[in-house]
C-alpha cells in the first residue's frame, strides 16, 4: 500500500502559528510505504517531486520537498542513499497502534484528553 499526499506548506502551520513576514512557500509531498525502507523509494519520490515541480509548483515557490515515510529503516542505507540525491528528501519511521508497548497504551485516554483541553484552549483563544 502506498499513500501519496501533497501539501502546500501553508497548509502544514498549525492555526495561528509561526508566521514569517516572507513567508517560505513549497509543496510538500509526504508518501507512506509499508514495511522497511527500499532504496529505491528515493528515486520514485524523487521523480514525484521532478513532477510537481514541472506541473504544480508556482513561480513564486521554491523546490518541493519530499518527506518519505517507512515502517522500518535501516538508518546507514538510507544516509548513502538519500547522499545521492540534489532534492529536499526526508525519511522517518512511523508506528502503528499495534507498534505500541502495552505500557504505553494505558496512556492513550490521558493523552486524548490532554489534546482535548489544549484544542479546547486555543479555540478560547482564537475567539
Amino acid at each position: 500500500m502506498v499513500l501519496l499526499r501533497c501539501y502546500r506548506s501553508e497548509q502544514l502551520r498549525p492555526p495561528g502559528g509561526n508566521k514569517r513576514s516572507t513567508p517560505t512557500a513549497n509543496v510538500v509531498a509526504v508518501e507512506l510505504k509499508r514495511g522497511k525502507f527500499k532504496p529505491a523509494y528515493l528515486g520514485q519520490l524523487d521523480f514525484y517531486l521532478a513532477c510537481l515541480d514541472k506541473y504544480v509548483k508556482r513561480e513564486d515557490e521554491n523546490p518541493s520537498i519530499g518527506l518519505l515515510l517507512c515502517h522500518e529503516m535501516n538508518r546507514s542505507v538510507v544516509e548513502l542513499t538519500i547522499g545521492r540525491y540534489n532534492s529536499p528528501l526526508g525519511v522517518a519511521t512511523y508506528r502503528t497502534a499495534e507498534d505500541v508497548p502495552d505500557e504505553y497504551k494505558t496512556l492513550r485516554p490521558l493523552l486524548d484528553g490532554a489534546k482535548k483541553l489544549l484544542n479546547d484552549n486555543f479555540n478560547q483563544g482564537a475567539n
